[in-house]
């Protein structure tokens, strides 16, 4: 279902949560270069966050709390210099936010 949403390439905000999605997030997610919002919370989104999220440089609010993704927090997170709301919680990833945002 997300896979559907990576090629409106001009989408600047993206709210989905409470929608009980399910599935991982795309690595075509990459594609939204103009997101400045995008709300995945209270969904059932699992997997791991791909490395592409950080070609978001335009993202200032991220929220995928109350999912079900795991893994390693992608360095490249890091590129999204605007970004200054971010809301991993409730979800099982590991590691660290880099400083850069």
């Amino acid at each position: 279902f997300l896979e559907s949403f990576t090629t409106l390439k001009s989408l600047r905000s993206l709210s989905l949560s409470g929608n009980g999605i399910a599935g991982a997030i795309p690595v075509k997610i990459g594609n939204l270069t103009r997101l400045e919002q995008l709300d995945l919370m209270k969904n059932r989104i699992n997997g791991t966050l791909p490395r592409e999220i950080g070609m978001l440089v335009n993202l200032r609010m991220f929220q995928i709390s109350s999912n079900t993704l795991s893994g390693k927090v992608p360095l490249e997170i890091g590129d999204m210099t605007h970004l200054n709301y971010l809301d991993l919680s409730d979800n099982e990833v590991t590691g660290t936010i880099p400083s850069s945002i």
